[in-house]
């Protein structure tokens, strides 16, 4: 009895379905988070879990679309985004400010990618696939770097127990609108 990496579709299938319902569980939570804390972080996080879910979504469905270089594009497209907002709302949350043309201008050159890896490189789609992915890893362990390193500057971290008690972010660091 070895170790198998190989999944069947119906397998495949309920592992994304399984994903995709923990990816709408975070923006779910990320929108609780907004509405009552008013933090542009979690917007832009919540925007981010948004993309990974219709990136989820087009591989949901990948076998009733038909696989044509829209949809790979959309997909591509759409994970690039989601990292984007990532890095984006971690910036916002450690408290940098960033002009809103560099992620513009950074969302329109991974579209283009997208456009370029699915037309140019058809042959071998990991080397257009591959850096899109990377990125996305980046954008998470920056998210969770940035975390760490606001939760080792101070000493609590959670739920405001009642008034008085410390709130979530009491600097407000995370970007007020």
């Amino acid at each position: 009895m070895g170790f198998n990496l190989e999944f069947s579709p119906d397998t495949f299938k309920a592992a994304l379905l399984v994903s995709l319902l923990s990816v709408w569980l975070r923006v779910g939570l990320f929108a609780y988070l907004n509405y009552y804390t008013k933090r542009r972080c979690f917007t832009l996080w919540m925007a981010a879990w948004l993309f990974y879910a219709i990136w989820l979504t087009l591989r949901f469905a990948e076998q009733e679309l038909p696989n044509n270089e829209f949809v790979l594009m959309a997909r591509q497209g759409c994970l690039g985004v989601s990292a984007v907002f990532l890095f984006w709302g971690t910036e916002v949350f450690i408290g940098r400010r960033v002009r809103q043309k560099l992620p513009a201008l950074f969302i329109v050159f991974l579209l283009l990618w997208s456009y370029v890896g699915i037309h140019f490189l058809k042959d071998n789609l990991l080397q257009a696939q591959l850096p899109v992915f990377g990125l996305m890893g980046l954008a998470g362990l920056l998210a969770a770097r940035g975390f760490f390193k606001y939760r080792l500057e101070r000493q609590y971290i959670g739920a405001s127990p009642g008034p008085g008690a410390p709130d979530y972010f009491p600097d407000r660091r995370c970007g007020e609108r």
